[in-house]
């Protein structure tokens, strides 16, 4: 110990001898190392961390394939019963589904994500409460009191932790519902970026109201073909495996498409399971993939540039050691071992990187506070995942900074202290210096070659995101605020939300600077919102196998002119476009040349599956609606004064164009929501 704050006490007068080496390299290192300790944070968020659950490596996601063959969509409920119950490769299998919840009342409302879970769910996966007991299998049946288990930070921000919450009863939807407990602070549920802050039981979703949409129906329990359960979570057996339970819900699979045909049937035969073992939290289905590989994509090029950085710094401690050489050979030839200079210098080293890795939080912080806007694949926002620099970060950066002070401080220390003590005390670099000039030349080698690296990458992508950027997106987000909502929460009948619309659009249309403003239930680059519809189109034959499949969307007359999305043939819809008129639809350009490519489609017919004709009014063109670069698909536009219900039971989004700052407007709009509905 002695010997070490010796030379602690030379390292820290030494590097403020010399503070423009000091500062370069400190800053180096925290730019390396702070680039690496934000990234681990996304990678270890979104990839290496494990719900906080007994046994997680003994736990599976269980899936039903889609009609069109995706391997992983919903379950209906009646399956979900013969999967648990017929298999033996699981001990128990549970299950949930997501959905928005209102808590609150008039005074103080707030909208939280809330989960409808089978009475088992808490106990297959052996999650205990804070306060009170879980949801219970006798709690999920009809009939049941409505019962609700309160995450511990809902608990914590909207009933400032109250111990006497169990038992009193708290409003979601409108509904009274009674909190039986509060789910410990380590449990946010098992899906990855979206913490569930209240659970009630599957049976209690018709309490829940209209919100829920198709969950609040009580019949669709016994609908086989209607799948609404997100995922089902399954327990392997004590002596089973995930290769020998992906055979057997194989077959369980085969037999029930063998039992019901018309509801297990798809394109290319029927549907089967697919079960994924759960290394962490569960991503988002359709961009797992994806997410695995943007994020150790972005691992490989923060560590390449650490590398760069390491390079960087041990080039500069050869340059120092270099100028250091009369003092160390002074030191040898007065009895100091070999072995105490390198210590003393690695002291050094570890030092510089401590204080690098200090510098690298602040960069990390900063770098997650500014990437905290954006999203992974798949509209996973970084925000969402919570990182904040918590001690797995801090030994990371820790961990990182020590073997990064030997990776760049070894060899400059070995290189300093060979043997040469004469040429050393004359102030020759004869045979060390050539030495050094070899090493020092070989580094910068690397340098340049990682450089040259990072530079391609950097061209490339940048060249990629240019692209990206003067693509065609079909419509111009320039100053148009969006606004969403759902009256379902508030219980609104179709004629009451009719007429909050109506006044809404009033509202806003009349506002200073608003050229255009419409409401829908989607727009572009927004989440969820997608409906899809099989459809019949007058004069056009399919051809064996072949089926029509739409996306659709609810619109109000001039959504076309509050996006600038461009009218290519016919007319917008109007008010002569209500309830009781001839049905009317809107195309997109895709659908227009995929469909009508031998004849005019304004005046086409289309149906939906069993629906009324529809009759092809206009053209517009082809807007992105995920991601850039996205194939366009066929898109039918419906208006929303033609289902009235519709405003009343969906989330609504409200768009408006303005000529002025969209930020500066958007007071001004929360304002219009306050004074027509204050809860």
């Amino acid at each position: 110990m002695e010997t070490l704050f010796q030379d602690l006490k030379h390292t820290f007068r030494s590097l403020a001898k010399n503070p423009g080496f000091t500062m370069a390299a400190v800053l180096t290192l925290g730019l390396g190392i702070g680039a690496n300790a934000a990234i681990f944070g996304i990678a270890d968020h979104a990839l290496l961390r494990r719900p906080q659950v007994a046994e997680p490596d003994r736990l599976a996601a269980l899936y039903t394939t889609c009609r069109r063959g995706f391997p992983r969509c919903s379950s209906s409920y009646p399956d979900y019963i013969d999967y648990r119950d017929r298999s033996r490769s699981f001990a128990d299998i549970a299950g949930h589904k997501a959905v928005s919840v209102n808590v609150g009342n008039e005074e103080a409302a707030r909208l939280v994500v809330g989960q409808l879970v089978t009475g088992n769910y808490f106990d297959l996966l052996g999650v205990s409460v804070h306060l009170g007991r879980v949801i219970q299998r006798d709690d999920d049946r009809t009939g049941a009191a409505a019962a609700a288990v309160l995450s511990f930070d809902l608990w914590m921000d909207a009933f400032g932790g109250d111990a006497g919450i169990v038992g009193r009863a708290v409003r979601l939807n409108g509904t009274p519902f009674t909190v039986i407990g509060v789910a410990p602070a380590a449990f946010r549920g098992l899906a990855v970026g979206s913490g569930v802050d209240v659970w009630t039981p599957l049976h209690s979703a018709d309490l829940l109201g209209p919100a829920v949409g198709s969950a609040a129906n009580a019949e669709i329990f016994e609908a086989r073909g209607n799948r609404w359960i997100d995922a089902l979570i399954g327990r392997l057996a004590p002596e089973a495996s995930f290769a020998g339970a992906r055979i057997e819900m194989t077959t369980i699979a085969r037999q029930l498409a063998e039992d019901y045909p018309e509801e297990w049937q798809a394109m290319d035969g029927h549907r089967t399971i697919t079960i994924d073992a759960m290394p962490g939290y569960i991503l988002p289905v359709r961009s797992a993939a994806d997410i695995r590989r943007f994020v150790w994509i972005l691992f490989g090029v923060v560590g390449l540039t650490l590398l760069l950085a390491s390079a960087n710094v041990a080039n500069l401690l050869l340059a120092r050691a270099t100028a250091r050489q009369r003092e160390i050979g002074i030191r040898i030839a007065i009895g100091a071992q070999r072995g105490r200079l390198v210590r003393q210098l690695l002291t050094e080293s570890v030092t510089l990187a401590v204080f690098g890795g200090t510098a690298g939080l602040l960069v990390a912080s900063w770098m997650l506070d500014v990437m905290a806007a954006f999203q992974l694949p798949g509209g996973l926002a970084i925000g969402a995942l919570g990182i904040e620099l918590d001690q797995r970060i801090l030994v990371f950066a820790l961990l990182l900074s020590l073997v990064t002070a030997v990776a760049f401080g070894l060899v400059p220390a070995l290189q300093a202290t060979r043997p040469g003590v004469v040429n050393s005390l004359k102030g020759e670099s004869t045979e060390r210096g050539g030495s050094q000039q070899r090493l020092r030349k070989a580094l910068v080698a690397v340098q340049v070659a990682l450089c040259l690296i990072l530079l391609v990458g950097s061209g490339l992508f940048l060249r990629t995101l240019r692209n990206s950027l003067r693509s065609d997106i079909g419509f111009d987000a320039e100053n148009v605020v969006v606004a969403r909502f759902n009256l379902a929460f508030l219980r609104y009948t179709p004629e009451q939300g009719t007429a909050f619309v109506d006044q809404l659009l009033e509202r806003v249309r009349a506002l200073p600077g608003v050229t255009a403003a419409s409401v829908s239930t989607l727009v572009p680059f927004q989440a969820g919102g997608f409906r899809g519809m099989f459809a019949e189109i007058d004069g056009y034959s399919t051809s064996p196998g072949e089926e029509i499949r739409v996306d659709y969307v609810f619109v109000q007359p001039g959504y076309y002119r509050s996006l600038g999305i461009p009218l290519l043939q016919g007319r917008d819809f109007g008010p002569s476009d209500i309830e009781g008129s001839r049905r009317a639809v809107v195309i997109n350009r895709h659908m227009a040349e995929r469909y009508f490519s031998d004849r005019d489609p304004v005046g086409g017919i289309v149906r939906f599956a069993g629906g009324p004709a529809m009759e092809v009014v206009g053209v517009v063109g082809d807007p992105v609606w995920s991601s850039l670069g996205e194939e366009p698909t066929p898109f039918v536009f419906v208006p929303m004064a033609q289902s009235p219900d519709v405003a009343s039971r969906s989330f609504i989004t409200l768009v408006a164009r303005t000529g002025r700052n969209a930020e500066e407007f958007t007071p001004l709009l929360a304002a219009q929501f306050r004074e027509l509905e204050p809860g």
